[in-house]
């Protein structure tokens, strides 16, 4: 009686350890299917849903681990991973960023974007609503040159920046000095504040230098090496001036005018 017992109790011993260990390995092969599954998904996210014209966007893949893929992303703006002048820009216009550093950026944007473009980093130099896909390439049949691809969208907001500018007065005699400012707000996130973005004008009429005889000028620089420009105008005739101030990039300009009045 007592071996039969045994028995039995040693058979159910077996068949609770046999269970655990198919429980084991289930587990197992469902989580490392799950992480197959997942590494062959497209999926990226970024590091800010809207931005400024000129300002970097970064994407990164979602995936812990790939293997045999090639990354493609198209960025809704007519650019895209195999085309991008990004890292021109960034190398061109030295400037300081959370990313990128005057002293690393060319070293960053390397590294950012190795991996077949996995994590690029991209600029809009236009505003609008753009949606951005990253597509996988798997190379299923190399030899007979068969892929499979999967893919993934977002959108991303690219946000206009206006050009803004203040006076000391609108309102003097002939001759009299009067300051300008330029006031214009986000420039410092985009990579226009490096780039010869500003210019002045007069009545519409002239870029701001020494003027034929009607008013005399003078750019003056911000501190820093960028475009933000102040500008002194003393005006040698009577009437109603026109003051502009533009940021053009690309097709994209942005104006604001004043008035002033000479008496």
């Amino acid at each position: 009686m007592k071996t039969k017992t045994f028995k039995m109790e040693f058979v159910r011993k077996f068949r609770e350890l046999d269970m655990k260990n198919i429980a084991f390995f289930l587990s197992f092969g469902i989580l490392l299917s799950s992480a197959c599954k997942k590494n062959s998904e497209a999926g990226f996210t970024a590091d800010k849903s809207s931005a400024y014209i000129g300002e970097p966007v970064h994407f990164t893949d979602n995936a812990e681990y790939r293997k045999n893929v090639q990354f493609f992303y198209d960025y809704g703006d007519g650019s895209t991973s195999d085309n991008d002048q990004t890292a021109y820009l960034l190398t061109t216009y030295w400037y300081s960023y959370p990313y990128y550093s005057s002293s690393t950026s060319t070293t960053v944007i390397q590294n950012e974007n190795s991996e077949n473009n996995r994590n690029p980093t991209h600029i809009y130099m236009t505003p609008g609503i753009f949606t951005v896909t990253q597509n996988l390439i798997f190379a299923q049949n190399p030899e007979k040159g068969k892929n499979k691809i999967k893919s993934k969208t977002m959108q991303v907001t690219i946000l206009p920046i206006e050009a803004d500018f203040s006076s000391d007065k609108q309102n003097g005699t002939l001759n009299e000095t009067f300051y300008f400012t330029n006031t214009t707000k986000n420039i410092e996130k985009s990579i226009l504040y490096f780039m010869n973005s500003f210019y002045w004008q007069v009545n519409n009429l002239d870029s701001l230098n020494w003027g034929p005889n009607y008013y005399n000028s003078k750019i003056v620089p911000q501190s820093g090496t960028n475009m933000l420009s102040d500008a002194i105008i003393s005006f040698e005739a009577k009437g109603t001036w026109r003051i502009s101030l533009t940021l053009s990039v690309g097709t994209f300009t942005s104006t604001k005018t004043m008035d002033v009045e000479i008496q």
